[in-house]
């Protein structure tokens, strides 16, 4: 029996420096590097507004307001298939993209929300006006690098994101009857031929929190009024800041201590705010609480030194007025 036992303890010891000489086998992980490059908006829908003022003596303003629910996936290229769950195939392993992409803009991939966007159209004294909006959802556009196990691969994605309204354009009929030929005759309705004839412009823009300065096209000159708004939705964030915030700036940056030199002061701007300047050397300032002056183009940015907005996330989304 003592030979026995003895075998017995030979094998089990055995057994057991086998079991620990070989690893288990575990599935590979994936590290997934997101760029975002731009976005593009699809258009679902297009209409026309009417808003007559003929009569008005003053100028008239409606809001138009749009729902919509929007479902957040990604569409993947270069002939690669993504799941329902938002997976690909690489290497012998499930790639969680579309949840890395989903979470890159603060959402959880394959759920669906219900979206309110607003837009406001006017009509100055004497006018007939026709404007023309479309709904569009918003895709960001990127590219994700996915090395697994000394393998790598670039996937070319579009992610669905937003839903905004636009305005594509705002037309004077000039179909008041005859109304508008008496007031001309009369020298009463002189003072407000240049109301009439002055002119505004409503852009939506995109801002990135990773890209510096980005230029808007829009030209703004002395005189003008410029007014930026927030759509109320879109967050950004500055990663050493924590979560996803709002442009407004609020509230006081918590890690205002940079190593560099931020484009506005943190401490006047505002936590993980927007800023704005006219012109290339225009003094930048938060729009929502003074707005930028000058003559030149319209630039805006998330304020943060640009030694370390690499791994800022996300974007915000606003609209530009402006009235010449």
């Amino acid at each position: 029996m003592g030979l026995q036992k003895l075998w017995s303890l030979m094998i089990l010891l055995a057994f057991l420096v086998t079991s620990c000489g070989t690893p288990p086998q575990t599935n590979q992980s994936a590290v997934i590097e997101i760029q975002i490059t731009g976005s593009e908006p699809k258009e679902i829908e297009t209409e026309t507004i009417p808003q007559q003022n003929c009569t008005g003596t003053a100028e008239v303003e409606n809001t138009v307001q749009k729902s919509r629910t929007i479902q957040y996936v990604i569409e993947v290229q270069n002939g690669t298939s993504v799941n329902a769950n938002g997976q690909i195939g690489f290497a012998g392993t499930d790639i969680e993209l579309g949840a890395t992409v989903a979470n890159h803009f603060g959402q959880s991939y394959g759920t669906s929300e219900s979206l309110s966007r607003s837009i406001t159209v006017k009509a100055g004294i004497g006018t007939d006006m026709q404007h023309t909006i479309r709904q569009v959802e918003i895709w960001k556009i990127g590219q994700a690098k996915i090395s697994v196990g000394g393998q790598e691969t670039v996937i070319p994605f579009k992610f669905r994101s937003d839903f905004a309204i636009e305005l594509v354009n705002s037309v004077d009929l000039k179909d008041c009857g005859t109304s508008n030929t008496e007031n001309t005759t009369s020298p009463t309705a002189q003072p407000f031929t240049p109301a009439t004839s002055q002119a505004s412009s409503s852009t939506q823009f995109e801002v990135f929190a990773n890209l510096s300065w980005q230029d808007t096209g829009i030209q703004i000159n002395s005189g003008d009024r410029l007014r930026i708004i927030w759509d109320g939705k879109s967050k950004w964030r500055g990663v050493n800041s924590g979560d996803f915030s709002d442009p407004l700036g609020g509230y006081i940056d918590p890690n205002s201590n940079y190593a560099c030199t931020s484009l506005m002061p943190a401490n006047q701007a505002g936590w993980n705010a927007l800023v704005a300047k006219i012109g290339e050397n225009g003094t930048p300032t938060n729009p929502f609480k003074l707005i930028p002056s000058g003559n030149g183009t319209l630039y805006l940015a998330m304020n943060d030194c640009d030694k370390q907005r690499y791994d800022n996330e996300g974007s915000v989304i606003v609209t530009i007025e402006v009235q010449h």
